[in-house]
């Protein structure tokens, strides 16, 4: 099908981009096809996933994916990469996996989560346990404040709630949302624009000041990241609350893989000591924060992680080159897209130079200790990724078939509606597939992408 108002598709454009610079990836126009690039991880990790992967049969760009803002969320503001003297980058990681609603996004995401959902029940016992005491102490003490709830993993995501969570809990924050378009069509719903520009600010580092009648919130340093799912048929609503224009869109990573099908029951089962190994990898990470006296007076105390010169001399040789195709292609989307993506390279290096610290067992003065050339390395590689996977999206959103998400009645009807017609006629055709008048009509008016008026009474199908 072809829209008569549709704009040119990412084909042509994706097959010029795939020619250029040193990202080739021998794909062709008819069948742009990618793996992630587990090899980027360390190989204690690798493991894990693929006893991850093989116990459910569910893709592997998930699990790794989901990791990523596990540990970007864990790490929070802890440590920063530091590119140039002036410019340190943190780990914040706005990711959304894509499948059909009955594909198993959830159970991945709730696999790799669970770490975090253990060091919550320990906050949460801490927690009962200091209010008892504080208010054993009341009396005796009464202009001791009550305790803070520490929290890193986070459901709510009113800016209300975020604010004070990340004023209590200064190192930084996940924000999980199972359905990720539900999290994007609350943003705005009750102050115009306000939303949009909290998650904006967020993402690139922007301090944060909120004034309320019975408090006031400085977050000068925020940290942090998204993780959630969604649907391809959904994935158009992704660009509501002008979420393109205003580049919030390019700001996500997705992991999108090709023929995504839901996988039949297997009687393999997620290795016990294997996941136990997990949960340590993602405990240690978290226990890395104690090396950081972070408060909401001292925000900008996290340590710094340098670069040695071979790591900053081929990650500008990658950025000269991304440049150049920034600079041929022509294509605003695309070039927006990219220019994120120069961002979470050094994003990756630092979530993947801490991980294998980590998994190595030396962690001890990891600010003493440049991240290397191979890490970069390994770090282009998951941006090379998620490159494709982003035009991946926005070819779906530019050329999703309207006709998609409607009914197979009205399908057929659309199929024998001729190219022009009048209202009248169309209701009589849409009597023979029991539609009725009232919604007939609506539709008229309503789907765009699917009529278009000539004048009164009068009408064209947009697709042919």
């Amino acid at each position: 099908m072809k829209s008569k108002n549709s704009k040119i598709t990412l084909e042509g454009i994706k097959e010029n981009f795939l020619k250029l610079g040193e990202s080739k990836n021998k794909a062709s126009k008819e069948n742009v096809s990618f793996t992630f690039p587990i090899d980027a991880f360390p190989k204690r990790m690798q493991d894990i996933l693929n006893n991850f992967q093989e116990a459910s049969l569910l893709p592997m760009d998930f699990y790794c994916l989901a990791l990523l803002a596990v540990c970007g969320g864990t790490i929070g503001n802890t440590y920063v990469l530091r590119y140039k003297s002036s410019r340190t980058y943190s780990t914040v990681i706005y990711a959304c996996i894509v499948g059909d609603s009955s594909i198993g996004k959830t159970p991945v995401l709730k696999t790799m989560l669970r770490p975090l959902y253990k060091i919550e029940k320990g906050y949460n016992a801490n927690y009962k346990e200091a209010v008892q005491e504080w208010e054993a102490l009341k009396e005796s003490s009464p202009d001791k404040p009550k305790p803070v709830r520490q929290q890193i993993l986070i459901n709510d995501a009113t800016i209300e709630a975020l604010n004070k969570a990340h004023d209590e809990n200064p190192k930084g924050l996940l924000l999980f949302q199972d359905e990720f378009i539900a999290w994007l069509n609350s943003q705005n719903q009750y102050r115009k624009g306000s939303d949009n520009e909290f998650w904006l600010a967020a993402w690139s580092g922007t301090p944060i000041k909120v004034n309320r009648l019975n408090r006031e919130i400085y977050i000068s340093n925020p940290c942090i990241s998204v993780l959630g799912g969604i649907q391809p048929k959904l994935l158009k609503g992704l660009v509501r609350n002008n979420n393109k224009d205003n580049g919030f869109l390019y700001r996500v990573l997705f992991a999108y893989p090709e023929n995504a099908k839901k996988p039949y029951e297997t009687d393999k089962e997620i290795d016990a000591f294997i996941y136990k190994d997990y949960v340590d990898i993602i405990k240690q990470i978290h226990n890395l924060k104690d090396n950081l006296p972070i408060t909401t007076e001292t925000y900008n105390d996290s340590l710094q992680i340098p670069m040695s010169n071979e790591a900053k001399d081929k990650y500008r040789e990658w950025k000269d080159a991304l440049t150049d195709e920034i600079n041929k292609v022509g294509d605003d989307s695309i070039s927006s897209l990219f220019g994120k993506l120069e961002t979470y390279c050094l994003r990756f290096a630092l979530i993947l130079d801490i991980l294998e610290k980590v998994c190595e067992g030396t962690t001890e003065n990891l600010e003493e200790t440049p991240v290397t050339k191979a890490t970069i390395e390994k770090a282009m590689k998951l941006t090379e990724y998620f490159k494709e996977s982003g035009l991946r999206v926005l070819d779906k959103i530019d050329n999703i078939d309207p006709l998609s998400n409607m009914p197979e009645n009205f399908k057929r009807f659309y199929k024998m509606l001729p190219n022009e017609f009048t209202t009248k006629e169309a209701v009589e055709l849409g009597e023979n597939f029991d539609i009725s008048e009232r919604t007939l009509k609506r539709r008229l008016s309503k789907e765009k992408n699917l009529f278009t008026r000539l004048k009164q009474g009068y009408y064209n199908k947009a697709i042919l």
